[in-house]
């Protein structure tokens, strides 16, 4: 079966990852949810975070692309252009 890489196939893998990877999620994760404001991941989980990420899709992600992304959602729209590519 084929990796969904759209948007919201990677947002389901990033929701995914969050819930099995976090002690205290929260309840309504959406694709603005606010990495740092909302989920409070130090740069240790969102690099945990963004490895699996990479794994996943076979892909790698810039260090400069991670620093401008806020939330989840921004993260789903980075890893889905670089599945595609």
């Amino acid at each position: 079966m084929e990796t969904d890489k759209s948007r919201e196939g990677v947002l389901a893998v990033i929701l995914q990852h969050l819930e099995e990877n976090m002690d205290d999620v929260p309840e309504a994760l959406t694709a603005e949810t606010k990495i740092v404001e909302d989920l409070a991941l130090d740069s240790l989980d969102s690099f945990e975070m963004i490895a699996a990420l990479e794994d996943h899709y076979d892909i790698t992600i810039a260090f400069d692309t991670v620093q401008h992304v806020k939330t989840l959602g921004d993260v789903a729209e980075v890893v889905s252009g670089l599945a595609r590519a």
